[in-house]
C-alpha cells in the first residue's frame, strides 16, 4: 500500500498532467456554469418546501397528540368504569353511613386509586350527595368534603354527567374545597335498570395532563385541545382555558376569537365539524392566526369528545428558519448532478476507455484465474491502477486458500453441531412420547374408543401429543360415574395439570358421596387450592380446570349433574337439552358455588359432556366457531344412531366443519347412555 501511495502523488506528473487535475478542471467549467441556475431555482424551492414542512409539523404533532390523550384518558375511564359497576361500591353509595359497607368499598377502592395516574378517586352518591374525595396524602380513607348542591354553579358537573346517556363525562375544573386543579373523569354508577347509585371517578392534575400530552419540544409549536363549540378546555396557556364547562356557561375563550378574520373562523368551524364526524381523519390548512400566519391542523379526541388543534408558525420553527442553509444544500445538490454530467463525459475519454482493459482482468479474477500479466507501461494514475490491481490479485489468491481452509474446517464443526442437535432433538421427542403415554394410562380404555365400557364413546384429541383435558368412566354396582374435564394449559403445561386434576378427583371420589357431584367438585376445587395456593393471584399462570360430572343411579333411575364452566346436554332423536352448569372454573380466582340437576333417565336418551374446544374451534365458510347451537342441532340427528357410531359421527362432523383450519385446543367430548335393566357390574370396579 506504501508503494501504491508513492507512485500516485508522484510529483512528476505534475496537478494538471494527472487525471485528477484533468477531471478537476472538467468538473470546474460544469459547476460555474451551473450556479447561477441553482441560486435562482433554491429560492423557490425553499418556500414550497417551508410550507409543506410546517403542514407536516403540524399534522404530526396533532396525530401523536390525539394517541397521547387517547392513550392517557381511555386507561382512566376504564379503571373508573370498572370502579363504579362494582357491586361493593354500588352497596356503599346506596347507604354511604354503614361503617361495614364503607370498609368494603375502602379496602377494595384503595387497588384502583393506586392504579390511577393521579394517585386518587372521588366518590359522589346519590341518596345523600355527598362527595369524598382520596389522595395520595389522603388514602386511603375518602375524605367527605361537602354536600353537593343544585344550586351551586361549581356543581353543575354532577349533574351534567347523570344526563350523559353513555355515563361518561370529562371536565376541567378547580374543585376549590380541596385545591386541586384536574382533568376529572366523571362515570355513573347505575345497574342494569338504570337505577342511578352516583358518580365515580378520578382526576388527573391539569399541569401534568398538559406537560404529558399537549407540551411540544419545538418552539412556535402550539397543541389545545378544543370541544365541539370551538371553547378551549386545554392549552399550553392556561389563561387562554375555559373551565367547568358543564355549566355551560358563555365564553369568550374560544379558537375563533383567535382567527384573524371572519373567514378563518368560519373555516376553523367546518374543520371541526369534519373532523368529529370523521374520527381519525387529519386536516390541515394555511390561516392567520393571532395576526400571524399558521398551518392549522386538527383530528378528533372521541374518548374525550374534543378536538386537537395544532398551530405550526413556521416563522418561529428553528428547523424551518434555516433558510440560507437550506438553499445552499439544494443549490449545491443541483450543481453536484450538473457536475456529475459534464464528469461522465469527460470520464469517457479520460477514464472510462482506458478501464477497459482493467475489466478484462477483473472479469478473469472472478473466474479465478490469478495468474499474473505483464506490467503496465503506462505512468499516469490508471498506470498505478493497474499496478495496484496485479498486487491484490496475489493477496485475493493468498486470502482465498486460506479461507477454504477455514470452509473446511467449519463444515467439520457445524456438522458435529447439527448431529448433537439431531441427538437432543430425539431425546425430547421420545421424553414427550412416554409422557403421552403415562398420560393416557390414566384414561378409561387408555384412550382408546373401542376398549371404553359398554354405552360410552368418546372423542378425545390433545392439540398436541399431549394434552390438558381427560375423562372418566367410574362404575360401583349400580351407580356410575361419568365426567370431563379441561385444564389450563396445552402440550406439557397442560398434561402436568391433567395429573394434578385427576390426582384430587380421585381423593374427592374416596371421600365424597359420588350421588352429590356438586360436592365433589367442591371437593375438588378445595383440593386444588391447597395444591397450588398461588394458582389464583393476579398475573399467576392460570392453573384453573373445568369439570362435568354426571351420577346415575340405576336402581332409581335417575341422573344427577353438576358442571364448572362445562354443561349437560341431554339428547333424543330429534331434540337436544343444554343443562347448564356453574359459572366458574375449579381454582378460579373467585370461588364458585356449585349445584345439582336431578334428572330422568329416560328411554332413548343420550347424555353428552364436552370441552370448550369443540365449541370453539373455528371453521366453516365464515370461520366462525362450532358453537354450542350447531352442537345442539348434531346431537339431536346424532341420538338414533348407535352409541358405538356416535364417536365416529362426531369426529367426522368436527372435521368436516374444521376443514384447513388447524386445531386451537384439545378437544374432549363423553356420549354415554344408561340402561336402567342391565345388571349390575361388580362392586368397587373401575373401568
Amino acid at each position: 500500500m506504501t508503494s501504491v501511495l508513492a507512485h500516485t502523488n508522484s510529483p512528476s506528473l505534475g496537478f494538471l498532467g494527472g487525471l485528477r487535475g484533468r477531471t478537476t478542471a472538467v468538473l470546474l467549467v460544469v459547476a460555474l456554469a451551473s450556479i447561477a441556475l441553482a441560486g435562482g431555482l433554491g429560492w423557490v424551492i425553499v418556500a414550497n418546501l417551508r410550507s409543506d414542512l410546517g403542514t407536516a409539523l403540524a399534522r404530526d404533532n396533532a396525530q401523536r397528540t390525539q394517541q397521547r390523550t387517547e392513550a392517557e384518558l381511555g386507561r382512566e375511564i376504564a379503571l373508573a368504569q370498572r370502579l363504579a359497576d362494582s357491586t361493593v361500591t354500588r352497596e356503599w353509595l346506596e347507604d354511604d353511613s354503614d361503617p361495614v359497607k364503607k370498609a368494603r368499598f375502602i379496602r377494595e377502592a384503595e387497588g384502583f386509586r393506586r392504579a390511577f395516574a393521579g394517585r386518587g378517586y372521588f366518590v359522589a352518591a346519590a341518596p345523600t350527595l355527598h362527595y369524598y374525595y382520596v389522595d395520595e396524602s389522603r388514602a386511603p380513607e375518602p375524605e367527605l368534603g361537602y354536600t353537593i348542591s343544585a344550586n351551586e354553579p361549581n356543581n353543575t358537573w354532577y349533574f351534567a354527567a347523570l344526563a350523559r346517556p353513555d355515563g361518561v363525562a370529562i371536565n376541567v375544573d378547580r374543585n376549590t374545597h380541596f385545591g386541586v386543579t384536574n382533568v376529572w373523569i366523571n362515570v355513573t354508577a347505575r345497574d342494569e335498570t338504570g337505577r342511578v347509585y352516583g358518580v365515580v371517578g378520578t382526576g388527573i392534575e391539569l399541569k401534568r395532563f398538559l406537560a404529558d400530552v399537549l407540551a411540544s419540544p419545538d418552539a412556535g409549536v402550539v397543541t389545545m385541545l378544543v370541544n365541539d363549540d370551538g371553547v378551549i378546555i386545554a392549552h399550553p396557556d392556561i389563561s387562554r382555558m375555559a373551565f367547568d364547562r358543564a355549566s355551560g356557561a358563555a365564553t369568550d375563550k374560544t379558537i375563533y376569537r383567535m382567527a384573524g378574520d371572519r373567514a378563518a373562523a368560519e373555516a376553523l368551524r367546518a374543520d371541526l365539524a369534519r373532523v368529529r364526524d370523521a374520527p381519525g381523519q387529519v386536516t390541515t390548512r394555511v390561516l392567520t392566526i393571532d395576526g400571524a400566519t399558521h398551518a392549522v391542523a386538527m383530528t378528533y379526541v372521541k374518548a374525550l369528545r374534543a378536538s386537537v388543534v395544532t398551530l405550526v408558525d413556521p416563522k418561529a420553527v428553528a428547523a424551518l428558519r434555516s433558510g440560507p442553509v437550506l438553499t445552499v444544500a439544494l443549490s449545491a445538490t443541483a450543481v453536484l448532478i450538473l457536475a456529475l454530467l459534464g464528469a461522465v463525459l469527460g470520464f469517457d475519454r479520460l477514464v472510462l476507455r482506458p478501464l477497459e482493459a482493467l475489466t478484462a482482468s477483473v472479469r478473469r479474477l472472478a473466474r479465478g484465474e490469478y495468474l499474473g500479466r505483464p506490467a503496465s507501461p503506462r505512468h499516469d494514475e490508471i498506470g498505478e491502477l493497474e499496478r495496484a490491481f496485479d498486487d491484490m490479485a496475489k493477496r485475493v489468491r493468498a486470502h482465498s486458500e486460506h479461507l477454504e481452509g477455514l470452509v473446511a474446517e467449519r463444515t467439520s464443526a457445524l456438522a458435529e453441531a447439527n448431529r448433537r442437535i439431531v441427538d437432543t432433538h430425539r431425546a425430547l421427542t421420545d421424553s414427550i412420547g412416554y409422557a403421552g403415554l403415562i398420560q393416557k394410562a390414566v384414561l378409561p380404555g387408555r384412550g382408546e374408543p373401542e376398549r371404553l365400557p359398554a354405552g360410552c364413546a368418546v372423542l378425545w384429541r390433545p392439540r398436541d401429543v399431549l394434552g390438558g383435558d381427560f375423562y372418566l368412566c367410574y362404575q360401583r354396582g349400580d351407580a356410575r360415574v361419568f365426567g370431563v374435564a379441561d385444564c389450563a394449559g396445552h402440550g406439557v403445561p397442560g398434561a402436568c395439570m391433567t395429573m394434578l386434576g385427576h390426582g384430587a378427583l380421585q381423593v374427592a371420589l374416596r371421600d365424597t358421596p359420588w350421588d352429590d357431584p356438586a360436592a365433589v367438585l367442591t371437593r375438588v376445587d378445595q383440593l386444588m387450592r391447597e395444591a397450588l395456593p398461588d394458582g389464583g393471584a393476579r398475573g399467576a399462570p392460570a392453573t384453573n380446570m373445568d369439570l362435568g360430572l354426571v351420577f346415575a343411579d340405576l336402581a332409581r333411575e335417575r341422573v344427577v349433574f353438576a358442571g364448572a364452566h362445562i354443561d349437560l346436554f341431554v339428547a333424543e332423536p330429534g331434540t337436544c337439552e343444554r343443562i347448564p352448569g356453574g359459572r366458574r372454573s375449579l381454582n378460579d380466582r373467585r370461588s364458585g358455588r356449585f349445584d345439582n340437576t336431578v334428572l330422568d333417565i329416560g328411554a332413548n336418551r343420550t347424555f353428552l359432556l364436552t370441552t370448550d374446544g369443540l365449541l370453539d374451534q373455528a371453521g366453516g365458510t365464515e370461520g366462525f366457531g362450532f358453537g354450542a347451537e350447531r352442537f345442539v342441532a348434531w346431537a339431536a340427528s346424532a341420538a338414533s344412531l348407535p352409541i358405538e357410531a356416535v364417536g365416529v359421527a362426531l369426529e367426522r362432523e368436527f372435521d368436516d366443519y374444521r376443514g384447513p383450519v388447524g386445531q386451537r385446543d384439545d378437544v374432549t367430548v363423553l356420549a354415554f347412555r344408561l340402561d336402567a335393566t342391565r345388571p349390575p357390574a361388580d362392586p368397587e370396579k373401575e373401568r
